[in-house]
């Protein structure tokens, strides 16, 4: 089981690791930037969860298509999952200017204000990679058990 679970394990340790040492760097810039850094976050992962569930049952799906032996099916199942990422990343980044506008609504400091659009921004337009690795993280294990 360790060894299925091992590449998932080093790629969530590692998405941690970058954003404790991002935020480790931005707390010696000051206070504005970490602020800016975690309203900014978590607006975006807000927005990326909903896809994350839902691209999510990749791992239910080919779990089940794996023990029932209808391997083919499995494939077909990430491809759907790749096929929402995609579908999504345009929903994603159409919803940039309302939460701009949200922000600007919060009365957040004009300075923070600023940074905090430029790094929103950033996350949003790397979602469909998040989206992507989510999806396939749901279809190695399975392919991974098949062989051995």
């Amino acid at each position: 089981m360790l060894i299925i679970a091992l590449p998932m394990v080093a790629s969530h340790a590692c998405e941690t690791i970058l954003i404790f040492t991002d935020r480790l760097f931005l707390s010696r810039l000051g206070v504005i930037p970490m602020n800016a850094a975690l309203l900014g976050g978590l607006s975006s992962f807000m927005l990326m969860t909903f896809f994350i569930g839902l691209t999510g049952y990749v791992t239910a799906l080919a779990a089940q298509y794996l023990g029932s032996g209808q391997t083919d099916r499995c494939a077909k199942v990430v491809f759907q999952a790749v096929l929402l990422s995609l579908a999504a990343a345009p929903l994603l980044l159409a919803s940039r200017p309302l939460i701009h506008q949200l922000f600007a609504f919060m009365a957040i400091p004009p300075q923070q204000l600023a940074q905090q659009q430029i790094y929103f921004d950033i996350l949003v337009f790397g979602a469909f990679p998040v989206l992507l690795r989510n999806s396939f993280s749901s279809f190695f294990p399975a392919s991974v058990e098949r062989a051995s």
